[in-house]
This record gives C-alpha cells, structure tokens and sequence, in this order.
C-alpha cells in the first residue's frame, strides 16, 4: 500500500511539475508587462478559464530586435469551449486571409483593412501540424481588439516617446478544432 501511495505522490508531483512549468513562461512575460498591457491581455481572452495546451511568449529582448513581442496560447475545443466561443465571436471583426501581407523577417502579418498587425503561428507548435499560416483558409481569423498602449513593459519610464500598438486576437483552425489566442505588441512604425 505504501508503495501505490508513493507512486501516486511522485506522479501527482511530476503531473503538477510539468503544469507549473508551462505556466512558468506565462509568469515571466507577465512580469515584462505593464499594468495596462497585462489587463489587456488578460481582460481580451475568449476562454480565459480553460486550460490551454500550451503558450508561445516573445519577451522584450525580441521586442528590441524585430519589433515586436506577444504572446499565443492553444486551447482545444470541445463542446463547452465551442458554446462560449460562439456567443463571443459575434462581437469579434472577421478578418479575411487574403487581406493579410507578411513583412519581411518579422513573422508579423499587416492588414491594410484594419491597419494592424498579426503574428504569425509559431512554427514549434505540434499540437496544430501541418501547420497553418494566417494566409491558409482552414483558418478563420477574428480580430477582438486593437489600440495604443501608453506603456507597453513594465520597466520603462513613465515619459517614453515610444508608440505602441497591439492587437488581440483570435485564430481558429477549423479542422484541427483548436484555437490560437494571442496577443500583440508593436511599434507602430515598422509595419506601414
């Protein structure tokens, strides 16, 4: 009996670990953060109380290299998922695949329909192979919010002359039944 109950501590703790540790890259780039960046992010998510399947952060040291930084979490839908989905989704802007341009060496997708931007999807995704692009029909792409943050990371001075942007969406792949939220900051400058 001893034994079945350390068996069933060690798998809970490793089952536990390995939930702690994906939740570890969300906590870090939260921590980058503003307040006004991290209630945007947190205030757009369509299934904010669902468990994902796993996240793709860009944290500021990508931010300073090509612009632009975010984050795209998977969640995998199933009935539940799917009903909130449809009540939210009536309120979200359709973006169509072919309005969408890819600006060179910065996995960013501009829309001259609603001048914003869109990461692409992330290319260590397995949970979604073959992998789409925002190009590809199989994905619906829905826009939930776009603006200015005044402060963009947590670390910044108040007075920065920098302008921001972001862009919170959602990709939904119809076949895989799967759905990519994400969330984007930019400079503004470097997608017109």
């Amino acid at each position: 009996m001893n034994k079945l109950f350390t068996l069933f501590a060690f798998l809970t703790l490793g089952i536990s670990c390995q939930s702690q540790s994906k939740s570890v890259a969300l906590v870090n780039f939260e921590k980058e953060l503003s307040t006004e960046s991290i209630r945007e992010f947190q205030q757009n998510s369509p299934l904010i109380n669902f468990p994902s399947l796993t996240g793709s952060y860009n944290y500021y040291p990508y931010f300073k290299v090509f612009g632009n930084s975010g984050a795209s979490i998977i969640y995998e839908l199933n009935s539940e998922s799917e009903k909130i989905l449809k009540n939210k989704i009536k309120n979200f802007k359709r973006v169509y695949n072919n309005s969408l341009e890819e600006k060179d060496s910065t996995n960013i997708y501009y829309s001259k329909d609603t001048n914003s931007a869109f990461p692409s999807i992330e290319k260590e995704y397995d949970e979604v192979l073959p992998l789409p692009t925002p190009n590809d029909s199989e994905v619906e792409i829905y826009l939930i919010k776009n603006g200015n943050l005044k402060r963009a990371f947590d670390f910044e001075a108040d007075n920065t002359n920098e302008q921001y942007k972001f862009t919170v969406g959602i990709y939904l792949l119809k076949r895989q039944k799967k759905l990519i939220y994400w969330f984007l900051i930019y400079y503004d400058k470097n997608y017109h």
